[in-house]
């Protein structure tokens, strides 16, 4: 009898088991971007119990947590699971202020960056929490696999959860993190949109899975970073979430007068017209205290200080000096300098103004110049220091 009952309680088992192999298995995606990207070294807290061989990132990578991702089935099956059609460069670059670990100097740098998805099986109620890590690849055109194996991804488990990842490369030789400094991706960067794909069953053909972004309508091209545009030369503001200075002070820098026309043959022959006369405050200020700032003078030109035809940096370029009134030390151009000496002695404010002049040397440059007007935009960066 013991005998009879095990053969029926073996085949009741397979008989259950047939309909649901048979049956089709839903799989839903749904991607959270995070509202802003807070830059912090080493991993994001949702994946620093991962070991640096599993993440592949280490303490010396600036990261910022993009978003995560949730593939959920209603079993617990999840095969080749895939993001496709990728919309990323294969070189991704950030650009801002950063300073170099040598020199401490602050210059305006690109640095290098990979795009990582992140992926492990979840168990958690909302599925944002990893259990049990899958891979960790890097995100390259066109089409990459978010699990390393051909099996099931998620034994007895019902979602993975993908963290997409931000590394910058560790390698770049600079402390990067510089509080309150916007950094964009370059105009050649682009992280774009995303599609996804897998099978509910290994017997399956790979389907297309819809994305929802944040709970909206689904989509079959889901973007990375919302309501940015996906093209490549859109810049895409990277903010800081938090970490910033503290300061109860404050600086106001302004353009006192702004002389936009000026004689060339004055800057020629080393006259030194000047061309603006700047002021630097600070306010709020603690009484008996030096303050200052760091700032920067950048170029519409990359190259550097250059006057050209109709303000057009691709036409004709007259390279100029800028300085502090008649200081003989040049104005180094996208690389920040100190002015300090903002003394506040028994007031809660200082105030500092100085004239900015200009000179060109003169030579073949100049002298091959076309006729017309010739003109530069210049941007000025400023980070606040502490009481000095």
């Amino acid at each position: 009898m013991k005998k009879r009952w095990i053969t029926i309680l073996i085949l009741t088992l397979v008989s259950a088991g047939i309909p649901l192999a048979a049956g089709d298995v839903t799989i839903t995606s749904t991607y959270y971007p995070e509202p802003y990207l807070s830059f912090q070294y080493g991993p994001p807290t949702e994946v620093a119990s991962l070991s640096t061989s599993q993440s592949k990132i280490y303490s010396t990578n600036l990261t910022a947590l993009l978003g995560y991702m949730i593939l959920e089935t209603d079993g617990n099956q999840l095969f080749d699971p895939s993001l496709i059609s990728l919309n990323v460069s294969p070189s991704l670059y950030i650009e801002g202020y950063v300073r170099d670990e040598e020199t401490g100097q602050i210059t305006y740098a690109q640095i290098p960056a990979d795009l990582r998805a992140i992926s492990g099986v979840s168990n958690d109620t909302d599925h944002a929490i990893m259990d049990s890590f899958i891979s960790s690849v890097i995100v390259y055109p066109p089409d990459i696999h978010l699990a390393t194996n051909s099996g099931n991804a998620i034994p007895s488990a019902h979602a993975m959860v993908t963290f997409f990842v931000l590394v910058a490369q560790e390698d770049v030789n600079f402390d990067i993190y510089i509080p309150g400094v916007i950094y964009t991706l370059t105009d050649d960067s682009t992280v774009g949109s995303f599609a996804v794909s897998a099978e509910g069953q290994s017997t399956e053909e790979t389907t297309v899975i819809p994305v929802s972004v944040d709970g909206a309508t689904e989509t079959e091209d889901a973007p990375f970073i919302p309501d940015t545009g996906t093209g490549t030369g859109e810049e895409v503001e990277i903010p800081f979430g938090g970490g910033g200075y503290t300061f109860d002070h404050y600086f106001d820098f302004s353009v006192l007068d702004n002389n936009a026309d000026f004689d060339l043959s004055q800057a020629v022959q080393g006259l030194r017209p000047t061309i603006a006369s700047v002021q630097l405050q600070v306010l709020n200020a603690l009484p008996d205290q030096e303050y200052g700032v760091e700032i920067a003078f950048t170029s519409k030109n990359p190259a550097g200080f250059t006057l050209n035809l109709d303000g057009d940096v691709n036409k004709y370029g007259i390279p100029y000096h800028l300085y502090f009134g008649t200081d003989t030390t040049e104005i180094p151009h996208a690389q920040f300098i100190d002015w300090a000496n903002l003394f506040t002695g028994s007031e809660t404010f200082a105030s500092t103004s100085r004239d900015i002049t200009v000179s060109i040397d003169s030579g073949t440059v100049v002298d091959q110049a076309l006729e017309g007007n010739y003109s530069d935009t210049v941007t000025v960066n400023i980070i606040p220091l502490d009481i000095l």
